[in-house]
């Protein structure tokens, strides 16, 4: 079961748009453009991070500050790390 769980994630996060990107930012407080967010679904299906492995999310998370700026990468991180708690999903990331 963990590893379907997994797979719907990885598959989720690269079919992710950059429109979906602007609508999770302004649900969550975070301001980004439409050419960050063009950029960073191109990185996300370029270089398919997991973001099961620590090494992945942290690649990730200096892209978004590369694309956008560290507050909106630290907004990201904490959002990302909300989310796995309310599902109960911390035993499936490093």
């Amino acid at each position: 079961m963990t590893d379907i769980l997994k797979r719907i994630v990885v598959t989720r996060l690269q079919q992710l748009t950059n429109h979906e990107l602007i609508h999770y930012g302004r649900k969550y407080r975070f301001t980004i453009s439409l050419e960050e967010a063009n950029q960073l679904t191109r990185y996300i299906q370029t270089a398919k991070p997991n973001p099961f492995e620590a090494k992945d999310r942290l690649k990730m998370y200096n892209e978004i500050s590369r694309v956008t700026n560290k507050e909106t990468a630290e907004k990201a991180e904490q959002l990302f790390i909300k989310m796995i708690k309310e599902h109960g999903l911390e035993h499936l990331f490093e």
